[in-house]
């Protein structure tokens, strides 16, 4: 059985450590986050999961992050006026 595709609503604030809550988690297989709000956006992540991510900030705009392995961290750079995360899909 394969992975399922997915399109999901968060609410990931910016300069703060977190925690998805248990459906975001399920549904993403993101285990923790850090979305650091400086002169470049990063939003560090954690997975158990392989997918083509993509993360939108509350402008709409989107960023990709294509996890094949997940024995480390991945990260996305992006620059933003509202670095907030409020969507993810996975592919």
């Amino acid at each position: 059985m394969g992975k399922k595709p997915f399109d999901i609503k968060v609410n990931w604030v910016a300069d703060k450590l977190g925690r998805p809550s248990d459906e975001e988690r399920r549904i993403t297989g993101i285990t923790s986050y850090w979305i650091k709000d400086r002169l470049l956006n990063t939003i560090d992540f954690k997975t158990t999961e392989r997918y083509n991510y993509t993360f939108y900030d509350q402008a709409g705009d989107s960023y990709d992050c294509n996890v094949w392995s997940t024995w480390w961290g991945h990260g996305v750079v992006y620059y933003s006026k509202k670095p907030n995360i409020v969507r993810i899909t996975g592919r």
